[in-house]
């Protein structure tokens, strides 16, 4: 025998198997989607069944409870026989009258219980033998459907398996008889098959005898069998050259065409953002000529940064499971801190500082008594909301006051064309923010405490300390809103950031971010932001009333909170429809 014939030529069967394994694995999801869909339909008769036997149960109740009140008056009359307070005569007199004041008053009532129950019954019986029949006529249709999907799916795998071999055979055949020479080249220049030749040589010349030999052979063969396994393994590299021409092949795939589904389903969830930015700017530019203008467009984008510096606190705290609805009170008094102190002559920097300490300290409070008190973040931050606005119309005495000498014009200045530092700064906060949530463990903790507070904690997460930490930097954030805001305007009224923390809310909801915590990020808000501003851009040049305005972004945040899958709404609407429908 040639001890170069260790190596099977099972090229060609591999090639095969990769064309069964292809149409297996839709042939499976087929057979799976079949018994998927007739657990489906067995479901529906389960639901239905337990909604009678629930409504059945609860009529029973209310037959139980009525005979209930003859057994109790019963006893009661049997406590005075016991007690000897009445007779035997008078306790069957008694027993007799309570019989027959039962038998007037509650009886009938039992008998139209009990026929409710014998109809209701019936009424569902027949319903389920109808939907019985209805789902086995649509299972057998199904399963006819799949089964012809099935045979011709195990069609078109048999023909292309002898496809691929008639087409390809003497490609395959001269490449196994390449692969096959390299591999016997291989194990000819081995270390080990050059012993074995050398053993074979030595017993030729009879340097050692046949017991030796016996004895030796196994080893060598054992070695040369160990070297032979790792050829094949590193040979098998090979089998690739054929993969082209197997993907090559038309297969009729359910897997990709779910994946397919699956893909495209993703990218327009991910660009329904953008598709609505662009429908409204459509009908914004169809309705008023100057909406694609230069000088619209960075209006657009510099004249609401101060709502997205508040829409990014925001952010930072609808992330752990929280709400602020003081963000706008508290932009208004941290601004107005600022002009009060710049127009007493107070050193433009000590005043920044102790505006942005205010604002800070308030964050600091809020965040402290929401996650160490306990307090409901909503209603807190109401209550701060009205305090800081009755404050700031006193610090304002109820009138607007003007920033004096103008002294932050330079924020509004254009640094780059007419784009403004303003526009630059809230940039760079973006990116601070950005990397701070998702590159630094301060970021995974909110995530964290957002998804799962008790979880969080339970992994050593100071959870306390971090929703503490979020109303700090929506402070941090507000008070830089304020400093654009009154940079604008170059005043401060006691109506400044009124509505602004429905706008915040909004921008925070329609870029994706959950508002029950733990999913969503800087980046969907300044998404969610980019098109509260081109929509409100619109609807101001389209001449829509600052009224319907509101309508329009309550709404937006109504159906994003609705839209969010943690609250499961259209599950739970489905199960009310049903449990309604089959109701007594």
């Amino acid at each position: 025998m040639n001890k170069l014939e260790y190596f099977q030529k099972d090229y060609s069967e591999k090639t095969r198997k990769q064309i069964v394994n292809k149409y297996n694995v839709s042939i499976e999801l087929l057979v799976e989607s079949k018994e998927n869909y007739n657990l489906k339909k067995n479901d529906v008769i389960y639901n239905i069944s337990t909604i009678r036997e629930r409504n059945l149960l609860k009529n029973q109740n209310k037959i139980d409870k009525l005979n209930s009140l003859l057994i109790q008056n019963k006893d009661k009359i049997e406590f005075l026989l016991n007690d000897k307070q009445i007779s035997q005569q008078e306790f069957d007199q008694q027993i007799k009258i309570a019989e027959q004041d039962f038998s007037q008053n509650y009886a009938k009532k039992i008998n139209e219980l009990h026929a409710k129950a014998k109809k209701y019954n019936k009424k569902m019986d027949s319903l389920v033998d109808l939907k019985k029949l209805k789902f086995k006529e649509q299972i057998k249709n199904f399963e006819i459907k799949i089964n012809k999907k099935i045979e011709v799916l195990e069609s078109k795998k048999e023909n292309a398996i002898k496809k691929i071999i008639s087409d390809n055979q003497e490609f395959i055949e001269t490449h196994e008889q390449n692969l096959l020479e390299k591999k016997k080249l291989k194990l000819k220049n081995s270390r080990e098959y050059l012993a074995y030749e050398k053993f074979e040589s030595d017993y030729q010349n009879k340097k050692f005898g046949e017991l030796s030999y016996s004895e030796e052979k196994p080893k060598f063969e054992e070695k040369i069998n160990k070297r032979v396994e790792k050829i094949n393994r590193l040979g098998n590299f090979s089998l690739s050259r054929l993969t082209w021409k197997v993907a090559s092949l038309d297969f009729y795939s359910e897997q990709k065409k779910i994946k397919t589904k699956n893909t495209l389903l993703s990218i327009l969830d991910q660009s329904k953002l953008l598709i609505i930015i662009l429908i409204i700017a459509i009908v914004a530019g169809f309705s008023n000529q100057y909406f694609f203008t230069q000088r619209t467009w960075i209006n657009l984008l510099t004249n609401n940064l101060d709502l997205l510096l508040v829409a990014f606190g925001m952010t930072l705290i609808i992330l752990t499971g929280g709400i602020d609805l003081s963000v706008g009170s508290l932009l208004a008094f941290s601004g107005a801190v600022l002009v009060k102190l710049l127009e007493s002559d107070y050193n433009i920097y000590l005043a920044l500082i102790i505006s942005l300490a205010t604002a800070m300290s308030f964050g600091l409070v809020s965040g402290w008594l929401i996650s160490y008190v306990k307090l409901q973040p909503f209603i807190f931050t109401l209550v701060l909301m009205i305090v800081l606005r009755g404050a700031n119309s006193i610090l304002l005495n109820s009138t607007a006051t003007l920033l004096p000498n103008n002294t932050l014009q330079f924020l509004v200045r254009p640094l780059l064309g007419n784009i403004p530092w303003t526009f630059f700064i809230a940039i760079a906060i973006y990116i601070f923010l950005f990397i701070l949530m998702k590159w630094y463990k301060y970021g995974r903790h909110v995530y964290a405490v957002g998804g799962n507070t008790k979880a969080s904690h339970l992994s050593g997460i100071k959870t306390k300390m971090v929703s503490t930490s979020v109303y700090v930097f929506s402070g941090a954030l507000v008070f830089v809103g304020a400093l654009f805001y009154v940079s604008k305007l170059n005043s401060i009224a006691p109506t400044s950031g009124n509505s602004l923390e429905l706008d915040a809310i909004a921008c925070v909801a329609l870029g994706g971010t959950s508002l029950l915590g733990g999913k969503g990020g800087v980046t969907k808000t300044l998404m969610g932001w980019f098109v509260t501003c081109v929509l409100s851009t619109a609807m101001n040049m389209i001449g829509i009333d600052s009224y319907w305005q509101m309508i329009v972004k309550g709404s937006v945040i109504l159906v994003a909170v609705l839209s969010d899958k943690k609250f499961g709404v259209i599950q739970k609407t489905k199960n009310l429809i049903m449990h309604f429908a089959y109701r007594i």
